[in-house]
C-alpha cells in the first residue's frame, strides 16, 4: 500500500515573501492574481490557463461570486464550482482586469479573451497563458 504525502504548504512568513516578489515583478498585478488563485482558491496552472473573462466577470463587468471550471479543464475531469469569496482574490483580479482594459484599445471581448493573456515564463510554452 502507498502512503499518501501531504503537499508542503508555505508559512505566513514564506507567503508573504512570495507575494512581495510577485508585486516587484514585470507584471505585478497579474502575477498577484495568480498567487492568490493558486493559493487562495487551489487553482492548478491548467485551470487558471483555461478562464474566459467571461467566467469570472458578469454580463455588467463585475466580478462573479462563484466560477465553473468544466471538466476539460480541472486534472480529474470532474467539473467543479470555485467560489469568489476571498477578498484579497476579488480586490487583485478587479485591480487586474481594470488594467487591462485600460491597456486594450478595443476593451476585453467577455466572450473570448483569456484572464491570465502574457507568458509567465520565457523559454516555456508550458507557463504560457494567453487571449
Amino acid at each position: 500500500m502507498t502512503q499518501e504525502r501531504k503537499a508542503p504548504v508555505l508559512t505566513e512568513s514564506q507567503f508573504r515573501r512570495v507575494v512581495a516578489a510577485a508585486k516587484s515583478s514585470l507584471h505585478p498585478r497579474r502575477n498577484l492574481t495568480l498567487l492568490y488563485f493558486s493559493f487562495s482558491l487551489g487553482l492548478r496552472a491548467k485551470e487558471m490557463s483555461s478562464l474566459l473573462v467571461r467566467d469570472v466577470l458578469s454580463p455588467g463587468g463585475e466580478v462573479k461570486d462563484e466560477v465553473l471550471l468544466t471538466k476539460a479543464t480541472t486534472k480529474g475531469g470532474k467539473q467543479r464550482l470555485v467560489y469568489l469569496s476571498n477578498k484579497d482574490v476579488r480586490r487583485s483580479l478587479g485591480e487586474y482586469i481594470k488594467q487591462r482594459q485600460v491597456e486594450s484599445i478595443k476593451g476585453l471581448r467577455a466572450e473570448s479573451l483569456r484572464v491570465f493573456r502574457q507568458p509567465l515564463s520565457t523559454g516555456s510554452s508550458a507557463g504560457t497563458f494567453e487571449g
